[in-house]
């Protein structure tokens, strides 16, 4: 069935793709507020190893370790030997890009803590943003924590950069936006969204990057019908060493003869 292109479609389908004016390509990103996250439990990047962490507005820090993580995103480990340590065992699990665990000591007669946090990549380093911790000890107002991974110890402890946010353009400059490649597993395949700008549309996307070629599929709903374009585009580095695509390529939904061109690059962090 050939879809007919009404002008309400049309529409939507600017909505979708985008008619924004984005920055232009040769011009700095201001990137200072740019996170990239990352899911480190399934998707190939591992938590294994020793952070260092405080909490309460700074009058407690110290270290935990990361012993050991299942496919599940299950892990244990314990808390170092400093005065606010205490050798403290912790068991958690991470879904997605959250972390949560809890800490427990004979010490505390059967008291324990409710620690979690979203989980972000910022400067190459696995680390953690909006933390908060409950249970025993605890005080209101003065629950806050932050923790960051400095020895990596585990498998995939060396981070993709691919992964985090892209500037992508395309339709010979008609169309610009962002999107984000949230989680990249040891075989390749990887998933993500485009940005929320009129050109992004908060659109899921899901693909592969091997052997320095990048191709994914994005989903678009348009109308509450759902359809699909195929990218792809070869991998590799600017003169500053950032991830930049090359001979970029899109197909599949809304797409016409002679404008289907597309470039992208990462976004310093």
């Amino acid at each position: 069935m050939r879809l007919s292109i009404t002008p309400s479609l049309m529409f939507t389908l600017c909505a979708a793709l985008a008619l924004s004016p984005g920055r232009a390509w040769g011009q700095a990103d201001n990137a200072s507020g740019i996170m990239e996250r990352a899911a480190p439990s399934s998707v190939g990047v591992s938590p294994i190893g020793t952070w260092v962490w405080k909490c309460c507005r700074g009058a407690h820090s110290g270290t935990f370790t990361i012993q050991s993580q299942d496919s599940e995103g299950r892990f244990s480990g314990r808390f170092g030997n400093g005065p606010s340590d205490g050798q403290t065992p912790i068991h958690g699990r991470i879904r997605g890009n959250r972390i949560e665990f809890t800490r427990s000591s004979p010490a505390w007669n059967g008291g324990k803590q409710q620690w979690s946090a979203d989980l972000q990549v910022r400067s190459g380093r696995l680390s953690t943003v909006n933390g908060r911790w409950s249970g025993y000890s605890h005080a209101p107002s003065v629950d806050d924590f932050e923790a960051s991974l400095t020895r990596p110890e585990g498998p995939g402890a060396t981070l993709s950069p691919m992964l985090g946010t892209w500037r992508w353009e395309c339709c010979r400059g008609a169309h610009s936006g962002t999107f984000t490649i949230q989680e990249l597993l040891a075989d390749g395949s990887l998933r993500g969204i485009f940005g929320n700008g009129p050109a992004d549309g908060a659109s899921p996307f899901e693909g592969t990057y091997r052997r320095g070629a990048l191709s994914f599929t994005r989903h678009v709903t348009v109308n509450g019908r759902a359809f699909t374009q195929q990218w792809s585009a070869r991998v590799i580095n600017d003169s500053n060493g950032l991830p930049t695509t090359a001979d970029g390529q899109w197909s599949g939904f809304a797409a016409t003869p002679g404008n289907n061109d597309f470039r992208a690059r990462k976004l310093a962090q």
